[in-house]
């Protein structure tokens, strides 16, 4: 049962990690510096991280990204602690009281554009910590002199503001896309698709499967465009679109091709958004957190 905010990082990492996804570290497959037990102990470490009271959230990301490091000695949820830290600020700001007429059990989260355009030069430089800290592929800037701002090995970048440097970086990367864009689609888009597939197939598990598949089939996958670039990202969107979601033969042999060049060509980016909207459908409600009172 789910009873805390806590509860919600915690399920949210592990369901996703435990999802079978082509591509994607899982319970059967994992990559040379990456396995599911990685995720598991990041898993606890964000529950705690995340939900610590006494940091501001963008210390919490810092916080869950170091723990991180320290126990699995690679980075394993610098995306999902970007995506989920503002998204449980925003509820913890509230302390449950979402309004009983909302018209989606997500509608509550929206104040997260409150969070994100409130951040201080304090909690910037936190993110900024923890994003150099994680050491993640892809993030230094490409040859665009604009996105040095978001270059936080150089020292001329500006740390003090976050949504500055989110907005140079949204060109190229689907988290920073959701800062500027006020999580609309992960509230709007991911999330919806994410509970339409698990309604349809009656199971968590296969729902994110079958999510993962339908949202690759319309979207590149921004991870896979800073390592990779463009052209082979869309090229991986026509693999998704081949390929059969209901043929297991089929579905074996998107995996092998996703991973014929180590794990560059992983869909990270999509997974950290998948772990995000299990988070805000796992997210306890006012009604929930009394009855577990």
């Amino acid at each position: 049962m789910i009873h805390t905010v806590g509860d919600a990082v915690r399920w949210a990492c592990v369901l996703e990690a435990t999802a079978p996804k082509p591509g994607n570290v899982h319970p059967g497959r994992e990559f040379d510096d990456l396995s599911f037990a990685h995720f598991a102990q990041a898993a606890e470490i964000a529950a705690v991280q995340l939900t610590r009271t006494d940091l501001g959230w963008g210390q919490r990301i810092e916080s869950t990204v170091v723990q991180t490091r320290r126990v699995t000695g690679t980075n394993v949820n610098l995306g999902i602690a970007l995506l989920i830290a503002p998204l449980a600020e925003a509820v913890m700001r509230t302390n449950f009281l979402a309004s009983v007429g909302d018209q989606s059990p997500w509608s509550r989260f929206q104040s997260v554009t409150n969070v994100l355009s409130s951040i201080s030069v304090r909690q910037s430089r936190a993110v900024f910590r923890a994003i150099a800290h994680a050491m993640a592929g892809g993030m230094n800037p490409s040859d665009e002199s604009d996105d040095l701002e978001m270059d936080v090995h150089d020292d001329r970048a500006n740390h003090d503001d976050l949504m500055a440097a989110m907005r140079l970086a949204s060109k190229r990367d689907g988290i920073a896309r959701e800062y500027v864009n006020g999580f609309d689609g992960l509230l709007h888009q991911m999330t919806p698709l994410l509970k339409h597939c698990i309604d349809e197939t009656g199971d968590t598990i296969q729902g994110i499967c079958l999510a993962q598949h339908r949202w690759l089939q319309e979207n590149t996958d921004s991870l896979i465009g800073r390592k990779c670039g463009t052209e082979i990202a869309l090229n991986v969107r026509q693999w998704f679109r081949e390929t059969d979601c209901e043929s297991p033969s089929s579905i074996r042999t998107l995996d092998e091709r996703l991973r014929s060049d180590g794990n560059r060509l992983n869909p990270g980016t999509t997974a950290d958004l998948l772990a995000a909207a299990l988070f805000v459908l796992l997210c306890p409600t006012p009604l929930q957190s009394e009855r577990s009172a």
